[in-house]
């Protein structure tokens, strides 16, 4: 793995431990309502900024691929934590049943495909020269 860090790496690394230690403090207050969902939320922004962190200080290709994994991985759960805190802080954790969860998540999943699988896609299409293709300047269209 090829890592350059510089400062915006350590400020988003110096981000990546805060956050934990406010989901840390968190968790210990578990009967307070809403302290897990929060704790949640401040792990999804810790791996999102770790993710960040990857990205900036990444100097291979195969490095800034798996930072924007890590990202992404802490970016598509935001949303979902976010809500169960909304509805665990207001006192209405019954709405949120186990298929609403997966109506949820089922996006996250789906995008998260995506960026995993990347690579494979082939977002152009390629024509063989042939008599109904356009010729442009070289390019076959």
């Amino acid at each position: 793995m090829g890592l350059a860090p510089g400062i915006p790496t350590w400020v988003l690394l110096i981000a990546f431990a805060i956050n934990l230690g406010i989901a840390g403090i968190a968790i210990r207050r578990r009967g307070v309502r809403g302290a897990v969902p929060l704790a949640a939320i401040m792990v999804r922004v810790a791996v999102y900024s770790l993710g960040n962190g990857v990205l900036a200080a990444s100097t291979t290709l195969s490095t800034y691929r798996t930072g924007l994994l890590v990202k992404y991985l802490g970016l598509l759960g935001l949303g979902p934590t976010q809500f169960w805190f909304g509805l665990t802080y207001s006192g209405r954790e019954s709405f949120l049943t186990r298929r609403r969860w997966a109506l949820l998540l089922a996006p996250a999943v789906v995008i998260l495909g995506f960026v995993v699988t990347a690579q494979s896609h082939e977002l152009r299409r390629c024509l063989t020269p042939s008599s109904s293709s356009i010729k442009t300047s070289g390019l076959s269209m």
